[in-house]
């Protein structure tokens, strides 16, 4: 998701993308809904948070990346692993 850059935002952000209905957007989130809640199952995704928070921030990270990419010429590689790293683990620093 993260090559298709601002193509994506383009799609989402055109005059049609308001005739998502629910449906479609719970369709259409599906596979990482499952990905997510298989990690919980796992233990590797925090259970006090809900599916809907993971999706939001996965869609608010993307683009940030992109951006980051895009305006500043921070190589692609490291905007991606920024993603990563936040989705993953916040903000807060490495353990002792």
């Amino acid at each position: 998701m993260f090559d298709l850059g601002f193509r994506v935002g383009f799609l989402f952000n055109e005059v049609g993308a308001g005739d998502w209905d629910d449906t479609a957007w719970e369709r259409a989130h599906m596979p990482v809904a499952m990905l997510f809640q298989r990690g919980q199952r796992e233990r590797y995704f925090d259970h006090e948070l809900e599916l809907d928070w993971f999706i939001r921030t996965l869609w608010y990270l993307i683009p940030a990346g992109w951006e980051l990419t895009d305006k500043n010429g921070t190589p692609r590689h490291i905007a991606l692993d920024r993603v990563i790293r936040t989705l993953e683990g916040g903000v807060r620093g490495p353990h002792d």
